[in-house]
């Protein structure tokens, strides 16, 4: 049975799929249940990664040191319901951004907590809200956990969306690195 955040996240997956190719490495990708290796059909490679051996991996090892993985050799990374695990996602993140081509595609979702996130540093920031599930420009700040500060700080934010279910907000990004 999948769930309806699930199922948010695979319809917001599939949407990206339409248009990301290349090389994608899914991060934190456990026993990839539910096939994102099958909706991303233009990948010309696509990996799954994560710390503990199983059958569905194509590597093993901690996400925040894939040092076997050459800098800027990734199109796309999956992060997907996977960064509230680490207890530091500075490294993590770091990893990412070398591993991930110029322009290359971070597509990532987390819970957000209690650390304001604005969207630019304006002197006045403006930052975005939920408008029927997507995000838009207004005057209030969303609140997150580091890991939305350590994005916005390495990576260039292209779609933000919110999902709220039984009192549980996820937050869905893409972002590109610069």
């Amino acid at each position: 049975m999948v769930t309806p955040l699930r199922r948010f996240c695979l319809d917001w997956l599939d949407e990206k799929a339409e248009y990301l190719g290349g090389d994608i490495l899914n991060v934190g990708s456990r026993d990839d249940h539910y096939n994102y290796r099958k909706m991303f059909y233009n990948a010309k490679t696509f990996r799954n990664l994560d710390i503990e051996w199983n059958r569905y991996l194509d590597i093993v090892c901690d996400a925040a040191d894939m040092h076997m993985i050459l800098d800027e050799s990734i199109d796309t990374i999956l992060a997907i319901f996977m960064l509230y695990n680490p207890s530091d996602v500075t490294p993590l993140l770091d990893e990412f951004k070398r591993i991930l081509k110029p322009g290359g595609t971070l597509l990532t979702t987390y819970q957000p907590f209690n650390q304001p996130f604005y969207i630019n540093n304006y002197e006045s920031p403006e930052v975005l809200v939920t408008d029927g599930g997507r995000w838009k420009i207004a005057g209030n700040p969303i609140y997150g956990n580091k890991a939305q500060s350590l994005i916005k700080e390495r990576f260039i934010l292209k779609d933000l969306r919110k999902y709220m279910e039984n009192h549980q907000n996820w937050l869905f990004m893409e972002a590109t690195k610069n």
